[in-house]
């Protein structure tokens, strides 16, 4: 078997096949919350927040 050689390992990008619906409705799998987008939610949120809403 050969060996994967990465240079970085996030569990961010723990995906199921796109075909794999099943996969993506198991409840187990959303209480896995990885903090790599938290930065990117939040400037997200910053840049679109309207004060007159």
């Amino acid at each position: 078997m050969t060996e994967i050689r990465q240079i970085t390992k996030d569990n961010a990008y723990d995906a199921v096949a796109p075909d794999d619906f099943p996969a993506m409705m198991e409840v187990e799998r959303y209480g896995q919350r990885s903090t790599a987008f938290d930065k990117i939610i939040s400037a997200t949120h910053d840049h679109f927040w309207d004060p007159l809403d």
